[in-house]
């Protein structure tokens, strides 16, 4: 028997948005590659960002293709987006979630 616990995160993993905008406050940065596709180094200036590096790959159309981060610990997660699909409609249906019959879910 599984649970489900939900609950509003606090601040998410991953902000691009925060990102953006306050990214020369937050990491040096460093242009890795200036012909597409374009490469971007970010390491924290602090230790609060919850990685250690960052590396965002970015195509000629300037479509981010891969994010590669490594935590503190030395792991590496690498995100890769392929086949993209601009300004498509996409159903409601796809974002519902289906759980087991024998999940539990918990509101917090």
């Amino acid at each position: 028997e599984g649970r489900l616990y939900k609950q509003k995160p606090t601040q998410p993993l991953f902000d691009l948005k925060s990102l953006i905008r306050d990214y020369r406050e937050r990491f040096q940065c460093r242009l890795i590659r200036n012909t597409p596709p374009y490469e971007i180094e970010f390491r924290p200036r602090s230790g609060d960002e919850g990685m250690s590096k960052m590396k965002i790959t970015i195509s000629k159309h300037y479509l981010i293709k891969k994010i590669e981060i490594v935590d503190p610990m030395g792991n590496e997660s690498i995100f890769q987006f392929n086949r993209f699909s601009l300004n498509k409609r996409l159903s409601d249906k796809i974002f519902k979630l289906r759980l087991p019959k024998d999940v539990e879910v918990i509101e917090q």
